[in-house]
C-alpha cells in the first residue's frame, strides 16, 4: 500500500483519531466549544492536519445556509466532522477556512516524541509511516 506521509504535532495536549490515533491538532488550535454536530458536542479549530476533504456541499446548519466539505482522518478514513468553505451570513465568516471536530470522534493523544526531537517547542514535524506502521521515520 505505500507510504503516507502525516504530520506530528508537538504540543501540551495533542488531540487524534478515536480510530487510529493519528494527530490531528492541538489544545492551540482550539477557537470553540461551543458547537453541536451528529454525534453531540463538537469543537471548532483553526488548523487540522491529517485529513482528507469531501466535496463542497451546501447545508442549512442552525446557524444559517453554510458551504461546507466533511473531513476524514487520512490513515483510516473514519469521518471525523467538518470544514466551514463559505457562510452566507455575515455573522458567520469568521467560520470561514475553519475545522470542526466532533467530540466522539477524537481522543487525546499522549504519544511520546520520536527520539530525534525534544516535543517541547511546539513545531510541527513530518513523518513518514510505512503501511504496517513499523517504522517512523522523522522529517523535519
Amino acid at each position: 500500500m505505500g507510504r503516507t506521509n502525516r504530520k506530528y504535532l508537538s504540543s501540551s495536549r495533542v488531540f487524534g483519531c478515536v480510530k487510529c490515533r493519528t494527530h490531528l491538532t492541538t489544545v492551540d488550535s482550539m477557537i470553540s466549544r461551543q458547537f453541536n454536530g451528529q454525534h453531540g458536542r463538537a469543537y471548532l479549530f483553526s488548523v487540522v492536519v491529517n485529513i482528507t476533504e469531501g466535496p463542497p456541499v451546501e447545508r442549512t446548519m442552525t446557524t444559517g445556509q453554510h458551504v461546507v466539505r466533511d473531513i476524514a482522518c487520512c490513515k483510516c478514513e473514519t469521518t471525523l466532522g467538518w470544514k466551514y468553505d463559505h457562510a452566507t451570513e455575515q455573522a458567520q465568516k469568521y467560520k470561514e477556512g475553519k475545522f470542526i471536530l466532533e467530540r466522539a470522534l477524537f481522543t487525546d493523544v499522549n504519544t511520546p516524541s520520536p527520539p530525534e526531537t525534544n516535543g517541547d517547542d511546539g513545531e510541527v514535524r513530518d513523518f513518514d509511516v510505512s503501511s504496517d506502521a513499523s517504522e517512523i521515520v522523522v522529517m523535519g
